[in-house]
């Protein structure tokens, strides 16, 4: 089966909220997709944070449960946004607020790597 790399970044918010969205984040996707690995790095080597960025690397059938936990943070972080970034097509989207069914059908368009997305 492919990997599926994605990144995901805070944009808008300052380095300590991105810190904490993204530690939250991270331990969301631990919790409730174990099979997707997530790991953090930061954007800057200069900055003191544990890291802004979060990468995931998944397969398709764990494409599911990234977008219902993605749908599950998303409505908790309602004031958030997250991009996302595929790292082999550079197709992104932005994530805010709790995702509707269109949202989730996007996203799923996404991770396929459909450029409908």
């Amino acid at each position: 089966m492919d990997e599926i790399v994605v990144t995901c970044s805070f944009p808008g918010v300052d380095l300590a909220t991105a810190d904490d969205l993204c530690a939250d984040l991270s331990d969301s996707l631990g919790e409730a997709v174990p099979e997707a690995a997530a790991t953090r790095s930061r954007d800057n080597e200069l900055h003191q944070d544990l890291g802004t960025i979060l990468t995931i690397v998944l397969t398709s059938p764990t494409a599911a449960l990234l977008i219902r936990e993605l749908s599950r943070w998303a409505a908790r972080r309602y004031d958030a946004t997250v991009h996302l970034s595929r790292t082999d097509t550079g197709e992104s989207v932005d994530v805010t607020g709790p995702l509707t069914d269109r949202h989730e059908r996007i996203l799923q368009q996404f991770l396929a790597g459909d450029d409908r997305a």
